[in-house]
């Protein structure tokens, strides 16, 4: 593991709190990123699938292997 964070993702009109891990292997997760929760803040009470993947989009931007 390389680095256990949280971070704020504005998705629309929605605000989420992320807490994820950076793993040092590729392999693990998508692209060494695992995404260990997802909290709404502001707007759906559930992310949806479109959702969680944008966040892992704007995620493995900044701290994905291939990012």
């Amino acid at each position: 593991m390389l680095l256990n964070s949280k971070e704020t993702i504005y998705l629309d009109n929605d605000i989420y709190e992320v807490s994820f891990t950076v793993y040092d292997e590729p392999d693990v997760g998508l692209d060494g990123l695992y995404v260990d929760s997802v909290r709404a803040i502001k707007g759906s009470q559930e992310p949806s699938e479109s959702d969680i993947n944008q966040i892992y989009k704007i995620l493995a931007e900044d701290y994905g292997h291939e990012g």
